[in-house]
């Protein structure tokens, strides 16, 4: 009988514990690390109404995935080929898809930057009237 009753309180503990760690985990990445699997979840645009830059949320169908690789692998989710990209100096990152459909390399050139653990990736130069010049990333954290 006293073994049972060890047997009964080592189940309750072990599964108390496990119910512990899922409470305390978050979709709030503990680093900014660009390693890892980010979700577009914002554009930043140029506002007609108010005349300055803006972020603007997006939503499906419209956002996409990137999964940067320690190998410096590209995938992005709605794109016909994996790329690879380039991440020296630290708050600079170079993106390269060298599709056999295009004629030309897709070579993407931005200012990096994390705020509130978002990935902020920002077109040098082309915050004006012409389009989306910022993209805004959430990381996705698999539990």
């Amino acid at each position: 009988m006293k073994k049972l009753v060890i047997l009964l309180s080592l189940m309750v503990f072990a599964c108390s514990s496990d119910d512990n760690d899922k409470e305390n985990q978050t979709n709030t990445p503990h680093e900014d690390t660009l390693i890892g699997t980010w979700k577009l979840i914002e554009h930043k645009i140029f506002s007609i109404s108010s005349g300055e830059m803006v972020w603007i949320t997006i939503t499906e169908p419209f956002n996409f995935t990137y999964e940067f690789g320690e190998d410096n692998s590209l995938i992005r989710s709605n794109y016909v080929c994996d790329g690879t990209y380039e991440n020296n100096p630290t708050d600079y990152l170079v993106t390269t898809f060298d599709c056999p459909e295009f004629p030309l390399p897709d070579v993407r050139e931005y200012h990096l930057s994390f705020e509130n653990h978002n990935l902020v990736l920002i077109e040098p130069g082309s915050c004006d009237e012409s389009g989306a010049c910022g993209y805004k990333f959430s990381k996705v954290i698999s539990n």
